[in-house]
């Protein structure tokens, strides 16, 4: 009898462990195999050596492109910055996406840019950069004000900010710029000093039920980074090039949510 009375306590103990897996078929991971979200740099394109290489990854290398009203974008340098950085008028450029199809939570982008374009709609009509599928039918990018557009197969929306971030603002000074598109939100700082933060509610969805979520998989999981192109670029689409030169430098990419470390003010490589 006693050993009947340990074996039934024995299968209720088992029972109860079991019970805690999401399906009887399961059991709980092993301690410590979870994944945390984890802050890591992948890429760095500082344009140093006139080159639009990737320093992390060296492997990666991009490609410039024109349109035809435009000229292919330069490395070059003055006195505003004394190191290379790449001026883009009618032109853009295509890069690996050094994600890798695993963005975790969020994906961020931090980078220096100028120009001296000083019409709001003009700025909002600028492509600063997109992530893009193999063929260029699907993209998430962010306009010279900070508006974010959306247009892959889960859904379409935009969101354009009502008033200047200040990301591009015609004053003739470079500024640092602090990018982060996460699972539920995404902000922007200009500078060191936030300017947008936005947050979807959850009615902000498009028949399709696209959320951030969906924003950021397709983000990781696009083949190339652009800086400069969207088909929401009035320079592709208008045949303005002439109205839009601008300027980019010192590209950092992260996966996951970047911190005071990477938003806060320096003047960079320049």
């Amino acid at each position: 009898m006693r050993n009947l009375k340990l074996l039934l306590l024995s299968s209720a103990v088992m029972l109860l462990g079991l019970s805690s897996c999401t399906d009887w078929d399961q059991v709980d991971p092993p301690a410590g195999s979870q994944v945390y979200p984890k802050l890591e740099q992948l890429a760095a394109y500082n344009f140093d050596d006139g080159t639009p290489v990737n320093a992390i990854q060296t492997a990666q290398a991009g490609e410039l492109f024109a349109y035809d009203a435009g000229d292919l974008p330069v490395f070059t340098q003055n006195a505003t910055r004394t190191t290379p950085f790449l001026n883009l008028n009618g032109g853009y450029l295509r890069l690996q996406n050094p994600i890798g199809g695993n963005a975790q939570q969020a994906v961020s982008l931090v980078f220096f840019v100028y120009t001296d374009v000083t019409k709001a709609k003009d700025i909002s009509e600028l492509t600063l950069f997109s992530f893009k599928n193999e063929d260029g039918t699907q993209e998430v990018s962010l306009d010279g004000n900070g508006g974010l557009h959306v247009n892959t197969t889960a859904g379409q929306w935009a969101y354009n900010t009502e008033s200047k971030t200040g990301i591009l603002q015609g004053d003739t000074t470079w500024h640092k710029v602090a990018v982060c598109i996460s699972d539920v939100d995404y902000f922007i700082y200009v500078d060191g000093l936030k300017r947008l933060d936005f947050t979807p509610p959850t009615s902000y969805k498009t028949s399709a039920n696209l959320n951030m979520k969906d924003v950021v998989r397709f983000m990781a999981d696009a083949p190339y980074l652009y800086i400069g192109n969207s088909t929401y670029d009035a320079i592709a689409n208008e045949d303005k090039a002439e109205a839009y030169t601008w300027k980019i430098d010192d590209i950092d990419v992260y996966r996951n949510v970047i911190t005071e470390k990477q938003w806060r003010w320096n003047s960079g490589g320049g």
